[in-house]
Parts: C-alpha cells; sequence; structure tokens
C-alpha cells in the first residue's frame, strides 16, 4: 500500500495520528484490545419479537421430482397418461415433446386458472366452451378438459391435473429443468404440499376421467 493509501486510511490524513502523536497512541491502544479476550456476557433472554428460528433449506422442485420419478414410477404414470389422453394424442406427446411445448401447456393452464370462477366451469355448456376455448392451442391441454365427463369436476383440479402431465412428460423426456409446469405448480403450491399435489393427480385424477 502506498504512502497516499496509508495517508487516507482510517486514521490517515490530517487528523490521523501522524497530525497528532495522542491519536496515535489511541489507535495503538484500539489495535491491541482487538486482540484481547473479551469477557463473555450471559446471553440475554430475547424479546418474543426477537426470535429468530433458522429453517432448513427445502429440496428444490426439480429435485423433488427427480427423487419420485423411479422406474417404476415412470412405467406407471406413462401407462395412466397414455390411458387418459388417449392412443393419438399420447404417441404425438410421447414422441415430440420439448420445453416449447410444455410451455403452451403451461400457458394454456394458465388460462383456465384466470377464467371468471362464476362463468366458467363444467356445470353449463357455455361454461364448458368457455374452459375448451383457453386451452385449444395446446393439444394435450385439450385433451384433458375433452376427458372431463363429470358437471361437478372442479376446475382446478383440471388446471393440476394439466400442470402435473407437463412435469411428468418433461421428466420423461429429460427436459424438467426447463418445465414451465413445475414452476408454476411450484409457485401455486406450498413446498411442503408439492409432492402430495403430484401424487394426488397421479395416484387419483389420472385414473378416473374427470
Amino acid at each position: 500500500m502506498g504512502e497516499d493509501a496509508a495517508a487516507s486510511g482510517p486514521w490517515g490524513g490530517a487528523f490521523g495520528p501522524a497530525a497528532n502523536p495522542a491519536g496515535r497512541m489511541s489507535a495503538d491502544r484500539v489495535s491491541i484490545r482487538a486482540f484481547e479476550p473479551r469477557r463473555q456476557r450471559p446471553p440475554e433472554r430475547p424479546d418474543d419479537g426477537d426470535v429468530h428460528v433458522e429453517i432448513p433449506r427445502l429440496t428444490s422442485a426439480v429435485d423433488l421430482v427427480q427423487e419420485l420419478a423411479t422406474q417404476r414410477w415412470r412405467r406407471t404414470v406413462a401407462q395412466r397418461l397414455a390411458d387418459h389422453l388417449g392412443e393419438d394424442v399420447w404417441a404425438e406427446a410421447g414422441r415430440d415433446w420439448l420445453p416449447s411445448h410444455c410451455k403452451k401447456l403451461a400457458k394454456a393452464a394458465g388460462n383456465v386458472a384466470g377464467l371468471d370462477p362464476g362463468l366458467s366451469g363444467f356445470d353449463t355448456v357455455l361454461g364448458r366452451e368457455r374452459i375448451k376455448d383457453a386451452v385449444k392451442r395446446a393439444r394435450v391441454g385439450a385433451a384433458l378438459v375433452d376427458r372431463v365427463t363429470t358437471a361437478d369436476t372442479p376446475v382446478d383440479a383440471v388446471v393440476a391435473a394439466m400442470r402435473v402431465t407437463g412435469i411428468i412428460l418433461c421428466e420423461l423426456h429429460g427436459c424438467l429443468a426447463g418445465c414451465q409446469s413445475l414452476r408454476d405448480l411450484a409457485r401455486e403450491t406450498a413446498p411442503a404440499l408439492l409432492r402430495s399435489r403430484i401424487d394426488e393427480v397421479c395416484d387419483g385424477y389420472l385414473l378416473g376421467t374427470g
């Protein structure tokens, strides 16, 4: 460090110990005290408002799905999804699925989630048409909506099925890191409930027709 830098340090310049011998002695005492052992104070009891609880870092959404996706899980969900979507749609998705397809499906799911719940449901012809129109640009999403046969099927259950379907297809095709459906589901779901939400669709919804 040069002379200019030393002169401009914490004790440098016109007000430093070089200009004031008493200041130099004070600086020496400060520097020595920095290395002296300090007396231990008994810990103070914090107020309720000052209590800080350290929360362990949660496993990322991608890691969670990768841990879930054993070979047995892959075979099971692939078969259930094939049965649910139908042979033609499954053949196309199983052959050509890319992150760009997932983005279309995720957008379709977002479109459905954003519909007015009072005007969009499976219990009226107009409501069903609104939902179909919201997913028409995503073939997999349209197939999932077409499979809904009961009027009391919750719209949010279909949205979740679309999200999980995108996750399954991205996992099967090795593009989970770019899965928009997983990002959206993780954003909408509490971390502790993410796996149960995926299981709910895989082990429940996909076994029926909605």
